[in-house]
């Protein structure tokens, strides 16, 4: 099989997907349970709220809140 399928289902009752390139698995996603901590290296997609002023930061809003 040649190009890209993306395979989205379930895992154990958790949101799956992955992604085959050529036939072979390249990427695999599964949502963790609930309760855990974010596994490291998570990405999240946040709003920019407003700026720190004088530090040159920036407070985000988390779409779940930041739980």
């Amino acid at each position: 099989m040649k190009g890209i399928l993306v395979a989205m289902g379930t895992f154990r009752g958790r949101k799956a997907a992955a992604r085959i390139v050529d036939g072979q698995l390249d990427d695999l996603l599964v949502d963790p349970p609930k309760g855990v901590a974010p596994a490291v290296g998570t990405i999240y997609r946040a709003v920019a709220d407003r700026p720190v002023k004088g530090m040159g930061g920036q407070f985000l809003r988390l779409p779940d809140g930041g739980k």
